[in-house]
């Protein structure tokens, strides 16, 4: 029904219910890309240390990762990926891990989305 106005929630592309953009990207291409754009060391970065919540939002895990974190981490800014993924060039954003998975969900978005046009 939301489809026919032209409405197209991401809870039909992503998981949970309470989806955002991070959500879609997917959590383990989003760990990789939190890690690379805070130049997080290899032993603590999220893609290695942070269980994926099935349910939670992407940047609920990932705020309470780096609330878990001792003093001296800057807080986490959902805007620094953002930048990055913008950037960055494209070579180094396919290696992520989910890069295929979210690229298969931003495709079915998109094509939606030209299929409403």
């Amino acid at each position: 029904m939301l489809e026919r106005s032209n409405v197209f929630p991401l809870p039909s592309y992503a998981e949970p219910d309470e989806s955002t953009i991070e959500d879609l990207v997917g959590p383990k291409m989003y760990f990789g890309l939190v890690d690379l754009s805070y130049r997080v060391r290899r032993r603590r970065r999220l893609s290695r240390t942070v269980e994926i919540v099935p349910g939670e939002p992407v940047l609920t895990t990932v705020c309470n990762a780096f609330g878990a974190e001792p003093p001296g981490r800057a807080n986490f800014d959902p805007l620094i990926p953002a930048e990055y993924l913008f950037k960055w060039s494209s070579r180094k954003i396919e290696r992520l891990p989910g890069y295929a998975d979210a690229l298969t969900r931003f495709e079915r978005l998109f094509a939606n989305v030209n299929g409403a046009l």
